[in-house]
């Protein structure tokens, strides 16, 4: 039963990534980030996560700080709650070289879900937020659900670990599914508590079918 489990998970996950070839593809982000995870009891975490965007096509910037609490319920089972602050500068295009600094505020609840089979774990997760981040040529502050598939490899007695993901939005206004991100990345354990991610995101939007292309490095440390 576990092996059909895995694989029905892998076949959802990589038959999704075609759907992203019809779309443009002229938008880019760069972001870099830190994951802090700090140890309260058993079961229970306080987790930190400072990040930087930025836009090479539209030199906009932004910087966030989210903060938050997860909890392991079960070994497969965990919940979390997030606050984030998010501060965009946002550079004029009309040509008269001026900026400005906006500032926003989203929450989010999560459920996630994962279990190991030999050296495969498929994971899920479900996630309200109250705006989607999708990117920021949008205005769309409505509530979303995503829910995100993916799959972690362990390569035996090498510290790469790849994986694969597919998320998709749906808006809570309309019902209606309307965009989609697929990722594919690597994290190197440098030691138990510390790692490098390195990954490559394609995000489309099903109405306009624009794509953005997102290269994020991040740095893991657990306490």
């Amino acid at each position: 039963m576990k092996k059909y489990y895995l694989m029905l998970l892998t076949a959802l996950v990589l038959s999704a990534i075609p759907v992203s070839l019809n779309a443009q593809t002229d938008e880019y982000s760069l972001r870099t980030s830190a994951n802090i995870g700090i140890k309260l009891a058993k079961g229970l975490a306080l987790e930190i996560a400072p990040e930087y965007r930025f836009n090479p096509a539209t030199n906009a910037s932004e910087y966030l700080m989210e903060a938050g609490l997860s909890y392991r319920i079960i070994s497969w089972l965990s919940v979390g709650g997030y606050y984030r602050l998010d501060g965009s500068k946002v550079t004029d295009m009309e040509g008269t070289g001026g900026s400005s600094f906006e500032t926003s505020n989203r929450f989010s609840f999560d459920a996630s879900t994962k279990v190991s089979i030999k050296r495969f774990t498929p994971k899920f997760r479900v996630r309200f937020c109250n705006f989607t981040d999708f990117d920021k040529s949008t205005d769309d502050k409505t509530n979303y659900m995503r829910y995100r598939i993916g799959l972690d490899y362990n390569i035996k007695d090498f510290k790469l670990t790849p994986f694969v993901s597919a998320e998709f939005y749906q808006k809570l206004s309309t019902g209606l599914f309307s965009q989609s991100r697929y990722t594919i990345g690597g994290e190197y354990e440098l030691n138990k508590k510390n790692a490098i991610v390195l990954s490559y995101s394609l995000s489309d939007k099903y109405k306009t079918l624009d794509s953005y292309h997102i290269f994020e490095l991040s740095y893991k440390i657990k306490f």
